[in-house]
């Protein structure tokens, strides 16, 4: 697997992180709100983190993560590539389903089950990824 590949990765992961959108819907992980200066970077330094670019010395380059109605209103992410090399892919999320029925490597459900999924995750949760 490497950055833009579009593939989903394999294997037994936990969360990391709790976002979206819309109002905490009462998870179990602590929760983000997104707000404008809130990115998942795709940039060396900060790579395959969430960066607020009012903290840092440049812009970032990678995902706008309030740009993504409805994918991202509710986000866990997948603790995927944690110690954040350069190009073995980022931004890998449990998220809302959009238009599409694919994603572009992470896994997507309905809002009403990712609400149900938000508040039951908890840092022991694990999700399991299986190759086709």
């Amino acid at each position: 697997m490497k950055e833009g590949d579009r593939k989903t990765p394999a294997g037994v992961f936990g969360f990391t992180k709790a976002f979206g959108i819309k109002d905490n819907p009462g998870a179990k992980l602590p929760y983000t709100k997104l707000n404008p200066y809130l990115y998942w970077c795709g940039d060396k330094q900060w790579y395959n983190t969430l960066v607020d670019v009012r903290e840092t010395p440049h812009e970032c380059s990678g995902e706008h993560l309030i740009s993504y109605v409805p994918h991202y209103n509710y986000v866990l992410a997948i603790d995927y590539n944690p110690e954040c090399t350069f190009g073995k892919g980022s931004a890998i999320f449990l998220h809302c389903t959009g238009s599409n029925p694919y994603t572009g490597g992470c896994v997507a459900v309905s809002e009403s089950n990712m609400i149900r999924i938000m508040q039951t995750v908890d840092k022991r949760a694990k999700i399991c990824i299986y190759p086709q």
